[in-house]
C-alpha cells in the first residue's frame, strides 16, 4: 500500500473554499473539520495548498495535476539539440 495518497484538485479546491468561508482563513482548522469526514489530511499540505491558493483555484478541477510541476530541464541548449 502507498505511503503516498494522491488529492485530486477538486479536493483542495473544496478545502481552500471551506477555509476561506468557514475556517475564517485559517488553514489549521481545515485539518479537524475534513478529518472528521474520514479524510486524511496533513497539516503542511494544507498550509501549502492555502500559500499556493491563486494557482490551485485558478486550476480546472477535473485536471490531474497543476502546469509547471515535474523536473525542470538540465540545460535549455542540450534540450533542444535532443
Amino acid at each position: 500500500m502507498p505511503t503516498r495518497i494522491p488529492i485530486s484538485i477538486w479536493r483542495k479546491q473544496e478545502v481552500l473554499r471551506w477555509i476561506e468561508e468557514d475556517g475564517d482563513g485559517v488553514p489549521a482548522r481545515a485539518i479537524k473539520h475534513f478529518s472528521a469526514k474520514g479524510w486524511k489530511l496533513d497539516g503542511g499540505s494544507v498550509r501549502r495548498w492555502w500559500r499556493d491558493r491563486e494557482q490551485l483555484l485558478a486550476v480546472d478541477p477535473a485536471s490531474r495535476r497543476r502546469a509547471g510541476g515535474g523536473r525542470r530541464p538540465l540545460s535549455g541548449a542540450m534540450e533542444e539539440a535532443l
